[in-house]
C-alpha cells in the first residue's frame, strides 16, 4: 500500500513538474531586444502593420488609433486545482487618439484573435491581433497587429 502511494504521489509531482514548467516559461519569456514598431510586413496577401512590445501602462498609435496594454495575467498550472491549464492572458485597450475615447477593450490570450464582435464591436482598421509573448512578471507584451484586406473592407460595406 505504501508502494502505491508513494508511486502515485511521484507521479503527480513529475506531471505536475512538467506542467509548472511549461507555464513558468510562458509566463517569462525572454524580452526580445528589438521590434519592428509601425513597419509594414509583407506576407502573401497578409499585411502586418508592425510588430510592438509594450510594457504595462504604456501605448503605441499611428496617429489615429492607439493600442494600450491595461493588465498582464499569468497562466496557472491546472493539476491541483482540478481544472485546465490557464494560459496567459493580456487585457489590451484600443482607443481613438484624437478624444482617448476606448473603442474596444478585452482580454487576449497568447496566440491570434479576431478583432470582430463580440470581441471587439468597434470597426478597426486591423483585422486581428497575434501576441507572440506575454511576460506577467515583468508585465510586457509582443503582439502584431494584421491589417483589414481591401477585399475584407469592401464586403463589409
Amino acid at each position: 500500500m505504501k508502494v502505491t502511494y508513494y508511486v502515485f504521489s511521484a507521479l503527480v509531482v513529475l506531471l505536475s513538474s512538467s506542467c509548472c514548467s511549461e507555464i513558468h516559461q510562458m509566463n517569462e519569456p525572454e524580452r526580445p531586444s528589438k521590434v519592428r514598431g509601425w513597419e509594414e510586413l509583407h506576407i502573401g496577401d497578409t499585411v502586418i502593420d508592425g510588430i510592438f512590445l509594450l510594457n504595462k501602462g504604456e501605448s503605441t498609435d499611428n496617429g489615429k488609433t492607439g493600442i494600450r496594454l491595461v493588465e498582464t495575467y499569468p497562466g496557472e498550472c491546472g493539476l491541483f486545482r482540478f481544472k485546465e491549464v490557464e494560459y496567459p492572458k493580456a487585457k489590451i485597450q484600443f482607443y481613438r487618439v484624437s478624444d482617448q475615447a476606448i473603442l474596444c477593450e478585452s482580454i487576449f490570450p497568447r496566440g491570434g484573435m479576431e478583432l470582430t464582435p463580440p470581441i471587439c464591436e468597434a470597426d478597426l482598421e486591423w483585422s486581428a491581433i497575434g501576441i507572440t509573448d506575454i511576460n506577467s512578471k515583468d508585465n510586457w507584451i509582443v503582439f502584431y497587429l494584421i491589417k483589414k484586406s481591401p477585399k475584407n473592407s469592401d464586403s463589409k460595406r
